[in-house]
């Protein structure tokens, strides 16, 4: 999907390194996603629908985010970089093995692993990141089981 502040417009992954440098040329932003109900266009059609003036083919296109390339300009995770990024993501990945907690599934990395897959983390940052959720849950007087890396309330 490729986003300018009027737009959004969806074409196929393997036109992402075509539009690297023309999404920071414009500022608009590029994420891959996963369509729902929205119409998908080849580069020529998509380069035609950004030249003109009119809205996107779709007002309300329907997509599920699988991660964010390059962010909009103006957009929260464009000002996120570097250690305040990362934050982002250890909090993000936090949340949703606290939730999973919670909700009373089973946590386990390769799980974890999978999830988070797009973000680039090592399997010890990931590990950590459970440890640290199971702690701060066991300090709240909630016991955590679990054997070999499979976790559950």
């Amino acid at each position: 999907m490729i986003e300018t502040p009027d737009k959004k417009l969806f074409t196929y992954k393997k036109n992402y390194p075509k539009l690297i440098e023309f999404s920071r040329t414009i500022g608009a932003g590029v994420s891959l996603v996963q369509v729902q109900q929205a119409e998908v266009l080849d580069i020529q059609q998509l380069a035609t629908m950004l030249c003109a003036p009119q809205k996107g083919p779709n007002d309300e296109p329907e997509y599920i985010l699988l991660n964010t390339k390059i962010p909009r300009p103006g957009s929260k995770l464009r000002e996120a970089t570097g250690r305040a990024r990362k934050r982002e993501v250890a909090n993000r990945v936090k949340s949703f093995v606290e939730a999973e907690f919670l909700v009373g599934n089973e946590v386990s990395l390769k799980g974890i692993r999978n999830k988070f897959k797009n973000y680039g983390l090592s399997d010890s940052t990931l590990s950590n990141h459970i440890r640290t959720v199971k702690k701060a849950m066991e300090k709240k007087g909630r016991k955590i089981k679990g054997t070999k890396g499979r976790y559950f309330l």
